[in-house]
């Protein structure tokens, strides 16, 4: 199915059929581009998130992009809500290159942004060839200190039928700086409405949130990385902080660490431009090498 948003992008929205899931993914951009440009999310929030990223014509213009509802997020539902299915960290890392394998993507550009960095860590690993360049925005090789805190209040507030709109209202000002949340007044009741719409179903919700506590050492994925990454640490992270993004750049062979001053953990959001910047220099490099291969 084709969508089209207020400024008359057309979205495909498509699914995948996955072990007692439905996996929802979007699909934008140039549609024939030679390079394939795939967002992986944060917690809470999807596709709307990234709306700066798709509404950058460089981007958008010189890439296809992708986007993927993790299994019991936004779309992407079991066939029996209700029912307890037990699932790992590295299941939805299996889903997002069964994604990737469908639509016949190799060498991608992957963007992973915070918890969707170390899925894109691992799927670097378990996947090689559908990678060919990351770049991983506020993310960490483990989930410590202010992260499992942020998630261990959240699943107790969810097992407490705290209202979801409530709970999000507690969990939105860790996410942006001082300054940020200022300029977000206005909007603050949309965005909160759009993390209850992307979060349906609380018992579904926890059973990803425990997937994601309980995912396996990535650091060895990490050290075995050898291809171009670019990792963007935020000054004012409270939740992977700025030393946790120099550990994981220490880890990754040769990857480039660029800190964002007075920025908070939603560095494609506050920063766009330069992140943007950033991701299009990616794209570059990689439409100029594939140019050189078809040759």
């Amino acid at each position: 199915m084709n969508v089209i948003d207020a400024n008359e992008t057309v979205i495909q929205n498509k699914v995948l059929e996955r072990e007692k899931f439905l996996i929802n993914y979007w699909i934008t951009g140039n549609q024939n581009s030679n390079v394939t440009t795939v967002f992986l999310n944060g917690l809470f929030h999807g596709k709307d998130a990234w709306v700066k990223q798709i509404r950058d014509l460089d981007i958008s213009s010189f890439s296809r992009l992708l986007f993927i509802d993790y299994r019991d997020c936004g779309l992407s539902q079991s066939y029996d809500p209700e029912n307890v299915i037990q699932y790992n960290f590295d299941d939805i890392v299996n889903d997002i290159g069964a994604v990737l394998k469908y639509e016949e993507i190799y060498n991608a550009l992957i963007v992973g942004y915070s918890i969707g960095g170390q899925f894109a860590i691992r799927l670097c690993s378990q996947f090689p060839d559908r990678v060919s360049s990351m770049v991983l925005l506020n993310t960490s090789l483990e989930i410590t200190g202010h992260a499992f805190t942020l998630i261990d209040m959240f699943k107790t507030m969810l097992m407490s039928s705290c209202d979801t709109f409530a709970v999000y209202t507690a969990i939105y000002p860790w996410f942006f700086s001082s300054k940020y949340l200022t300029k977000l007044r206005d909007l603050k009741s949309s965005i909160l409405q759009s993390y209850v719409d992307y979060n349906k179903n609380s018992k579904a919700l926890l059973r990803f949130l425990n997937a994601l506590q309980n995912k396996p050492n990535i650091i060895k994925d990490a050290k075995e990385i050898s291809i171009d990454v670019t990792i963007v640490s935020s000054e004012l992270d409270y939740i992977f902080n700025p030393e946790t993004q120099k550990k994981l750049s220490e880890e990754i062979k040769d990857s480039k660490l660029i800190l964002l001053p007075g920025c908070g953990h939603s560095s494609f959001i506050e920063q766009h431009k330069i992140v943007g910047k950033i991701i299009n220099k990616l794209i570059m490099k990689r439409r100029e090498k594939q140019w050189k291969m078809s040759w």
